[in-house]
């Protein structure tokens, strides 16, 4: 992963996480206080879940009564072919801001 996410994962980690990759889960409910996830690699039981499923989380969240729209975002790395030096982090700052006050 980008390393945003897997400073981000490390993070979460640290903190007491038990992260789950690659389980496509089925269904998940709260249970007394707690919750009980159900994927493909069994039946996991914790305090709190995090769900990070992309597209799929309209699915995953049922009838919470909690509206979530995914919006799909590209992105693309490439290597500079000439004077790379020019794009170095420090002489290439980048800022992306999207303003859309109908939504």
């Amino acid at each position: 992963p980008e390393g945003c996410v897997e400073a981000a994962l490390e993070l979460a980690r640290r903190g007491g996480a038990d992260l789950r990759t690659g389980e496509a889960v089925t269904s998940w409910h709260a249970v007394g206080d707690g919750v009980s996830v159900t994927s493909a690699g069994g039946t996991h039981r914790a305090q709190r879940l995090i769900l990070s499923a992309g597209p799929w989380m309209p699915s995953l969240l049922g009838t919470l009564g909690r509206p979530l729209r995914v919006e799909r975002q590209l992105f693309h790395w490439f290597e500079a072919a000439r004077n790379a030096e020019m794009f170095r982090p420090d002489r290439c700052p980048v800022a992306v801001w999207e303003y859309a006050p109908d939504r």
